[in-house]
């Protein structure tokens, strides 16, 4: 995934930005500096956003995230520089608000959490560990949150090591901020969408016929139980609304394999005429400790007994790991796992690999972070979760019109939710792109209305997704009350309309 570049040497500290390429594309370069004989460090500038810090001379630069952070790497440390615009946020609040995970403190144990000063300014230091989970694991950290005005600087340490052993001083490094004025353009976020996984000739069929330039329009549902439970329900429900091809199937892992919530499923669904959408997740009442179970190798027989039974099954999968990773509701987000999106993509790669070698080769991987991350910070940006070009064949899309049935939520159009999201994903990643699941609630709005105007847009604004999932489903608060109805069959008309919608977005 990274594109490691040596370091610029330029003459002066501020020097003025050069164009490069890195990969295929052409960038605002950050430009290291000499800097005063007698330093062991040299500098390292993002000058279109003005900061930068002189950094240990044995590491690389990683480009590849230049307009989130200025990503200096080596084999057992990272350094990672941010600006964070604070709006509406209290300095303290950003911080405070970021290191929720130490809440957890059976599995991240602080070391140190102080106010101090660093770069003559007002920073708030928090060291802590966790254990390690195999070979590589950066399991030491050190951040330090720099307040500066409107802004926060935050620089962040990862290494293999203790912090405090490492073959430099790590407050001297945070103290070496430097903030100037910003000069340059900012640098284009894009990854190269070169690379795709192998797959069997069924399966390469199917993603030409839903993902290739040519690619037909498709459409599926959620449906609970279904199609681990047979399809009755599911078929029933096309009746009404219309022939679906894709049928959305949740899974999560237990410390015991059930072969029929995988194999029996997706056999279900294969029969009824549809492609399984399937989604991996971790046991969804457990707390981030599974995270570290897993890279441990504590559940390989279940994902192994998984992955085996999805190569038998043979026949075409999209498989979704670990969805939604850039929100706090998910046990795998950052905000959970010491504020480092670094353990997802690990996560992500193990899995990955057990799949591989189990022969897997009739999946589709589909890699789906959430519209907007929450919190909506720089670390948690979605493409610092992003695993790599040869890791990801779809980028998947899920937002939701979830109305007015929670206090501070909206009603918001199709185009209000996908306008800004479409046009940044296909942007950055390059790659086929389908809503992984969606919907309408029913509170707050006109749902014939959102379903009309939703598929009128979709052809017309949107040519890149002609793949989508519905979710039938409902949210309910604590007391079983519904806060949100996304059921195709809550409306009056809904079922017809989508019925006749549904047709002419196939063109039939």
């Amino acid at each position: 995934m990274k594109r490691i570049i040596a370091l610029l040497m330029a003459a002066a500290l501020l020097g003025g930005c050069r164009n490069m390429t890195v990969g295929d594309r052409s960038t605002a370069s950050a430009v290291a500096a000499a800097l005063p004989a007698g330093r062991g460090d040299r500098a390292v500038f993002m000058h279109p956003d003005g900061y930068g810090v002189a950094a240990p001379t044995n590491f690389d630069v990683d480009e590849t995230l230049l307009p989130l952070e200025l990503r200096l790497e080596r084999e057992d440390c990272v350094i990672e520089l941010i600006r964070q615009p604070l709006d509406d946020v209290l300095a303290e609040t950003y911080s405070g608000y970021s290191n929720g995970f130490l809440k957890n403190d059976e599995l991240h144990i602080l070391d140190e959490r102080r106010e101090t000063e660093l770069a003559g300014r007002e920073a708030m230091l928090t060291r802590w560990h966790r254990d390690k989970v195999g070979e590589g694991d950066r399991n030491y950290y050190a951040v330090a949150d720099i307040y500066d005005e409107n802004v926060v600087y935050t620089m962040i340490i990862k290494a293999s090591r203790p912090i405090v052993e490492l073959d430099f001083e790590y407050m001297e490094l945070m103290d070496s901020l430097t903030v100037g004025a910003p000069a340059g353009q900012t640098p284009e976020l894009r990854f190269s969408a070169e690379k795709r996984s192998p797959m069997n000739a069924e399966t390469a069929a199917l993603f030409e016929d839903y993902f290739g330039e040519k690619a037909s329009r498709h459409w599926g549902l959620y449906y609970h139980r279904q199609p681990v439970d047979g399809m009755e329900k599911f078929e029933a429900l096309e009746e009404s609304v219309g022939k679906m091809d894709l049928v959305l199937l949740y899974t999560e892992i237990y410390d015991k394999y059930d072969p029929y919530m995988v194999y029996g499923g997706l056999v279900n669904a294969w029969e009824s005429g549809k492609v399984c959408e399937v989604t991996l997740q971790l046991d969804i009442d457990s707390d981030e400790s599974d995270v570290y179970e897993v890279l441990r190798g504590e559940h390989d027989g279940f994902l192994r007994a998984y992955a085996a039974d999805i190569a038998r099954f043979g026949h075409p999968v999209l498989l979704r790991p670990f969805n939604e990773m850039n929100g706090e509701w998910c046990n795998y987000s950052g905000y959970l796992t010491s504020r480092d999106p670094d353990v997802y993509i690990r996560l992500y790669k193990y899995v990955h690999k057990i799949f591989e070698d189990c022969g897997a080769d009739n999946i589709i991987w589909v890699w789906n972070p959430n519209e907007k991350s929450y919190p909506d910070f720089v670390w948690n940006h979605e493409a610092l979760y992003y695993p790599g070009d040869e890791y990801v064949d779809v980028v998947g899309l899920s937002g939701y019109n979830t109305g007015t049935g929670i206090d501070g939520e909206i009603w918001r159009s199709f185009e209000e939710i996908y306008d800004g999201y479409y046009e940044r994903m296909d942007r950055c990643y390059g790659k086929p792109m389908m809503i992984t699941e969606f919907g309408c609630a029913a509170e707050g709005g006109d749902k014939l209305a959102w379903v009309r105007d939703m598929f009128r847009a979709l052809p017309e604004k949107y040519p890149k997704l002609r793949t989508a999932v519905w979710l039938h489903e409902r949210n309910t608060d604590s007391l079983g009350k519904t806060t949100r109805s996304f059921f195709l069959d809550d409306t009056s008309g809904l079922p017809e309309l989508f019925r006749e919608e549904l047709a002419r977005f196939r063109g039939e």
